[in-house]
């Protein structure tokens, strides 16, 4: 049987991993509509299991043995754990961004900037391997990174009714700016139609006015013909009637000369 006094140690860092991976499962299980984190639990089992044999054991190296064993499935217990509760969280953020995307949550949420910044360090460490670091140092990191998305989500839902109603006002006034600029858009249509009617009668007007001063002319060239003509034929039979007395003359003479013959 171990003598717990000669590991003390070992028996309380297992206690406060096992403690601490037992807690995100069951955050984990409350935020996630999947249920239980079963690789974490099963490793909490195996856990057990290497307690079981540590606690039972009369050997020493045995027992440090299995202590370590049981601190290693702990320490995966939580990264499984905070993976699981890490990816629901995501989705559960990405959800309010983009239903809060046209406004500045930050304003509203104070502790959104951490909640991003822990959001964007996710997906460079699950399923990462990194040089010069441990397993349990990532374990420990995502499990950090676990806690604020964690802390962050529930400071949003906090806040999500505030955030609802500025949502909802700023979809009003965005809808009462829209109405007035379709109205004024919708009143310089009219101008530029009644601009358009306007140009469009001056210019029939100045045509209209062009074609009577065009035909004023055409008429009192027609005119001066008529008045030509008019002239020329009244001249004309004085003409006539002068011919035809020179003729008659003639003819008189040559008569009168012949009689003298």
């Amino acid at each position: 049987m171990m003598d717990c006094t000669n590991h003390q140690e070992e028996l309380t860092k297992v206690k406060k991993l096992f403690a601490e991976a037992e807690g995100i499962c069951k955050k984990v299980e409350v935020e996630s509509e999947s249920g239980p984190v079963i690789p974490a639990i099963n490793q909490l089992r195996y856990a057990g299991q290497h307690l079981a044999e540590a606690t039972t054991s009369k050997e020493l190296s045995v027992q440090k043995s299995e202590l370590k064993k049981a601190e290693n499935h702990c320490q995966r217990a939580i990264y499984d754990a905070a993976e699981a509760g890490c990816l629901t969280a995501k989705v559960q953020i990405e959800g309010y961004k983009e239903q809060f995307k046209e406004l500045p949550i930050i304003d509203a949420v104070p502790s959104y900037s951490a909640t991003l910044t822990a959001h964007g360090k996710l997906k460079r460490l699950i399923g990462e391997k990194r040089e010069g670091v441990s397993k349990q140092e990532h374990y420990q990191e995502l499990a950090q990174i676990f806690k604020t998305l964690y802390d962050g989500l529930i400071d949003i839902e906090s806040h999500e009714e505030e955030l609802k109603k500025i949502l909802a006002a700023k979809i009003k006034d965005d809808r009462i700016a829209a109405q007035t600029l379709e109205n004024s858009n919708e009143t310089v249509k009219q101008n530029q139609k009644r601009i358009y009617l306007a140009i469009t009668s001056i210019v029939i007007a100045s045509a209209l006015s062009v074609g009577s001063y065009l035909k004023g002319v055409s008429d009192t060239k027609q005119e001066l013909e008529v008045a030509k003509t008019d002239m020329d034929e009244k001249q004309l039979p004085s003409i006539k009637d002068v011919q035809p007395s020179d003729e008659s003359n003639i003819t008189e003479k040559d008569a009168q000369a012949n009689l003298e013959h």
